[in-house]
């Protein structure tokens, strides 16, 4: 039962856009804030649509079915150095085995973006997923970015007397810019 690595082709983007789609369900599951609409798999399909031959993508493939699929597009990432993104709708991989599918679809696309002169990988993942995390950090990945989601009620919190608190403005640009 090995796993079998293929280009990504928009033959496969149905299949693509629902194991995305399974992931924002089990997602929305921590975080009910997340839009509801990314549940399907049509609102992912146009975004994949526009990647999928245009950029590297590839497919995993176990006993003739797809278990996972990875794309990315260039990006000036980390001080304007060129890399490659893969935002949390480029990605996906079923539960088993998602550790071994996620190291060989890098694997393979990996060398791709490197003869492209992309030496940034950023992959962006939900918090739940430890298998997707696991892989990426046995890859030489880091975690260099932590998005966070909250409502907007005010915060019950008080800050110390020391602090003033008050909403920025462009004529602040030059002192906020260095932070």
């Amino acid at each position: 039962m090995s796993i079998h690595i293929q280009p990504l082709e928009m033959k496969h983007i149905e299949e693509a856009t629902a194991l995305v789609a399974l992931r924002y369900q089990a997602e929305r599951t921590h975080n009910h804030l997340l839009p509801a609409q990314f549940k399907q798999a049509d609102a992912i399909a146009p975004r994949l649509q526009g990647l999928v031959g245009k950029v590297p993508g590839v497919i995993a493939m176990r006993e003739n079915q797809i278990v996972g699929f990875l794309i990315g597009f260039r990006a000036n990432l980390f001080r304007g150095q060129r890399g490659v993104f893969v935002p949390d709708w480029a990605h996906a991989a079923t539960e088993e085995r998602i550790f071994d599918t996620y190291r060989a679809m890098y694997a393979e696309i990996a060398p791709h973006w490197l003869a492209n002169g992309c030496f940034t990988h950023a992959l962006q993942f939900y918090p739940h997923e430890k298998g997707v995390r696991e892989a990426m950090f046995s890859s030489g990945f880091g975690m260099v970015v932590i998005d966070a989601l909250r409502d907007l009620t005010p915060v019950q919190a008080s800050a110390p007397q020391i602090i003033e608190i008050r909403q920025a403005s462009l004529e602040m640009i030059e002192t906020i810019r260095p932070l």
